[in-house]
């Protein structure tokens, strides 16, 4: 009987692309602002630099913007008031399963803490969730794939882990930690996704793979 569903954030209840177009449009405005260039022509330049190599985009951007250095970007960037918003699917479960109130609503999410919870709160998710655990407050050590932050929100929900699902995108760290300890783990493959064509290694494959949330309802009929 599943009493609990854990969510990712990142490519699983949102488009993570949708967060880096946000991030480059506010580093675009910083720069512009204390130059003067038009912040356009610098937000061609970082999806110009992006496309080539998605690591790095700052640095190189920097051989052309000198007078800023690649932690204040990077500052900028994780620390800026995202707009994002929910995908349509994750908006459509998260309702029915607030309205059933059959299960509980988790998310679990690695990545600098204060980017993470303006994300959070960009979405709207207090209103879904019951409990929500940003592992860096825990430590970067404790990041997915360790198993100390599955079993930190556990606790919180009051659930055991073979009465819990975890929903992830990423297929090399998502689903290694709930496999260890006994949930079912499902892998929402999206086609935009940036993770969906990392390899998994033996002890993190899914136990299913969906292509839309809505699936869950297929799944676990007793949650909804």
């Amino acid at each position: 009987m599943v009493k609990a569903i854990i969510f990712d954030m990142d490519d699983t209840l949102y488009p993570e692309m949708a967060f880096v177009e946000s991030g480059f449009k506010a580093v675009s405005a910083y720069i512009a602002k204390k130059t003067g260039i038009f912040a356009d022509r610098i937000l061609d330049a970082l999806w110009q630099e992006f496309n080539l190599n998605k690591r790095g985009v700052f640095d190189r951007l920097l051989n052309c913007y000198d007078g800023f250095s690649v932690e204040e970007l990077v500052e900028v960037y994780r620390t800026h008031t995202p707009k994002i918003k929910l995908s349509s699917d994750a908006i459509e479960i998260l309702i029915r399963m607030r309205k059933a109130c059959k299960c509980r609503i988790g998310v679990l999410t690695d990545g600098p803490a204060k980017t993470q919870i303006n994300k959070f709160s960009a979405l709207g998710l207090e209103e879904y969730v019951d409990a929500v655990l940003f592992t860096d407050i825990l430590g970067q050590q404790y990041w997915k794939p360790s198993t100390k932050g599955f079993l930190c929100i556990l606790e919180i929900l009051r659930v055991l882990p073979q009465d819990t699902v975890y929903v992830g995108d990423n297929p090399t760290k998502d689903f290694v930690a709930p496999n260890i300890l006994g949930m079912i783990s499902v892998f929402v493959k999206r086609k935009e996704g940036l993770y969906v064509k990392n390899p998994a290694p033996l002890s993190g494959k899914p136990h299913y793979t969906i292509s839309s949330l809505m699936e869950l309802m297929e799944l676990f009929p007793e949650a909804f």
